[in-house]
């Protein structure tokens, strides 16, 4: 059985207890990068469809690595990757509806669209109820 006063022993707990830590920042990281990137691919695919600008990429996380030691480092993780669009026409744009609010440059152009059909309207209800 291990002294647990002996510094090595503490030493190679702590170092391990650091390890498991950094596994799971890194799979927090991981996971969150990974719905980022899909629910940027879904904005984006219905903002190229419907001629909005397309949003930022999403950042790419950090890995925390530990050493022999205890230091725990951030560096590039290698093997992930940037999300991409899939080509214009793959995707069934019948489906992909506007889920945001109308941005405001274009509430005057519904604006006056609906004028025009109420106005077409009130037209139609005339000769019919005269």
């Amino acid at each position: 059985m291990a002294n647990i006063f002996d510094p090595n022993y503490l030493s190679a707990q702590f170092v391990d207890s650091m390890k498991a830590q950094a596994e799971t920042q890194n799979a927090i990281r991981l996971s969150g990068y990974t719905q980022a990137c899909a629910d940027w691919i879904a904005a984006n695919v219905s903002n190229r469809d419907l001629g909005l600008t397309l949003t930022d990429l999403p950042i790419k996380p950090k890995k925390q690595v530990v050493d022999a030691v205890g230091n725990v480092t951030e560096v590039t993780w290698e093997g992930l990757t940037t999300p991409v669009l899939p080509e214009q026409g793959l995707a069934s744009s019948s489906s992909i509806k506007a889920t945001t609010n109308v941005p405001m440059d274009r509430l005057d152009q519904v604006i006056a669209c609906l004028s025009v059909l109420n106005e077409k309207l009130d037209k139609i209800v005339a000769k019919v109820g005269a």
